[in-house]
């Protein structure tokens, strides 16, 4: 893995301007102890000099730590990337041991997988599928070398060529440990650099998609509630219907039985008249 994190500059240039203003200030200190100024001018004018290149140098000191803290949003998602990718190498080729070859292949499978570089991941992103990496590239690449060794790793394992596996395996497990012992140190160094301002930056994001990921189930749960309003409404409609449909047909058989009731009584009454 080729990590592209921090320029050279970042780590070199604060050490290699201090080194030259200790080089400045031993070479006048030793001037003024050889040179014979009895009136002190050489003294005066050796004191602005050097003050005024003290407040010459603060200019790119000042320029490198505002660049670096510049830096901290878009190395926040580096470190978040380094993370994932050192929970991934702490679980596979960071326990690789050349006495098992059959742990050893499943750790360079299990590996290859998480980062989206196994061969079937491959394939469906040539057919232009969408895979799902855990580990992505961020801050970091994974090199040709190791895809090719890897490759011959596989390889050999599945022809039982147990020469060159061990061949193989050796060169593979070397560049594992060297990188994975430069993950942690980008690691350790993006920590070191920002402290705690990463640390909340980090907290705060995480608030902030939990807080995202709230409003988003409440409004889930609004909708719902809409939904069921609804579906109630449509419910008390149908039984309102029902109701009135049920009273029309209540009020046809009242009024029927009146009329049968009506013509019991106009037979009684002309029954009773043919007995008088």
């Amino acid at each position: 893995m080729r990590f592209c994190i921090f320029t050279w500059w970042e780590k070199w240039m604060k050490p290699i301007i201090y080194c030259l203003i200790l080089v400045l200030t031993t070479i006048l200190l030793t001037s003024y102890f050889f040179i014979n100024d009895k009136n002190g001018s050489v003294a005066f004018v050796a004191s602005i000099v050097y003050a005024l290149i003290l407040f010459i140098v603060t200019v790119p000191l000042n320029k490198i730590d505002r660049y670096i803290a510049d830096k901290l949003y878009e190395r926040e998602s580096y470190y978040l990337a380094l993370k994932r990718l050192r929970e991934v190498t702490n679980s596979s080729i960071s326990k690789i041991s050349m006495d098992n070859m059959e742990e050893f292949e499943h750790h360079v499978s299990w590996f290859r997988m998480l980062t989206g570089r196994d061969d079937a991941s491959c394939q469906k992103r040539l057919e232009g599928d969408k895979i799902p990496v855990y580990a992505r590239e961020k801050g970091f690449i994974y090199t040709e070398k190791m895809n090719n060794l890897e490759s011959s790793f596989l390889k050999a394992y599945a022809k039982k060529d147990a020469k060159e596996l061990k061949k193989t395996g050796k060169k593979l497990k070397r560049l594992y440990d060297k990188s994975c012992a430069s993950l942690e140190k980008n690691y350790i160094r993006i920590i070191s650099t920002y402290g705690g301002a990463l640390q909340e930056l980090v907290e705060r994001d995480n608030a902030a998609s939990d807080t995202d990921y709230s409003l988003s189930d409440i409004n889930s749960k609004i909708d719902d509630i809409s939904a069921e309003i609804s579906n109630l409404m449509c419910e008390m409609d149908e039984m309102t219907t029902s109701a009135r449909d049920a009273k029309s047909e209540i009020y046809e058989i009242c009024r029927d039985l009146l009329e049968k009731i009506d013509g019991i009584e106009l037979m009684v009454t002309d029954i009773a008249d043919g007995v008088k």
